[in-house]
């Protein structure tokens, strides 16, 4: 099982898609888009929480593919202090 974060972006959705078509077992993440709501695949997460090692440890994937972001430049300036280590 695979967990993909972003997966309501352009490249996230287009790896969903992908994943669907084959078949492959999968958990998405999102936070900004509401169109998995309903689905059983799909957890609405802020990926700068503990919500996400959560659910990692829930899940135990046998891989990440991390695509989430800050697409908008406004707020990735605002929120500076989430790229510090």
């Amino acid at each position: 099982m695979l967990i993909v974060t972003g997966a309501s972006g352009y490249i996230g959705a287009s790896l969903v898609s992908e994943l669907e078509k084959k078949h492959i077992d999968y958990r998405g993440i999102y936070y900004n888009s509401r169109q998995f709501v309903n689905s059983d695949k799909f957890m609405k997460i802020d990926v700068t929480r503990n919500d996400l090692m959560e659910a990692i440890e829930s899940h135990n994937p046998s891989a990440i593919m991390h695509f989430a972001a800050i697409s908008n430049v406004l707020e990735a300036e605002k929120k500076k202090i989430l790229l510090k280590f």
